[in-house]
């Protein structure tokens, strides 16, 4: 569809074709920027209501609040999940994961989440496997051993949060 371009400033919101106090089309407007075919197009796309601003829910929780709290408890409930489908079949730990890559949340939540998921995180076990010669002692709260489980469930520091 080709507009009538030469009337369109170069920097232009679609907020300016509406009508604040209606919450309409401006239909004078929309007449002198598009073609009539164009106009009745725009005008069938339905306004929401613009008199709020738009903002971030996190739907994890019933206040969509994101906090570390909240992502922990995903990342916690995704963890035990993913062990307890972990002998289930191929096709399901492949929609798990399409849902993961799918989450409305930043990108580096949906990767810290993948690598608990794989056991990749450097966790002091993990590290001591990779020939790493550490004290295995968790870092929070001294226990015997640092690994995933302990981390996101068992420690009293993650309880705590």
């Amino acid at each position: 569809m080709i507009s009538q371009s030469n009337k369109h400033p170069q920097e232009f919101l679609v907020e300016c074709l509406i009508n604040k106090d209606t919450n309409s089309w401006n239909h004078i407007l929309l007449e002198h920027l598009f073609w009539k075919d164009e106009v009745q197009l725009i005008q069938r796309i339905p306004l929401g209501d613009c008199r709020n601003q738009d903002k971030l829910i996190w739907h994890f929780t019933k206040n969509g609040n994101l906090s570390v709290g909240s992502t922990y408890h995903l990342i916690r409930d995704q963890t035990l999940n993913s062990t307890n489908t972990a002998s289930g079949s191929h096709a399901s730990r492949s929609l798990s994961w399409k849902r993961l890559w799918k989450l409305k949340v930043p990108r580096k939540i949906k990767v810290f989440q993948w690598k608990v998921c794989q056991n990749i995180l450097p966790t002091t076990s993990k590290l001591k496997t990779r020939g790493i010669n550490l004290d295995e002692v968790c870092s929070f709260c001294s226990a015997p051993e640092e690994d995933l489980k302990h981390l996101f469930v068992t420690c009293s520091m993650a309880v705590q949060s």
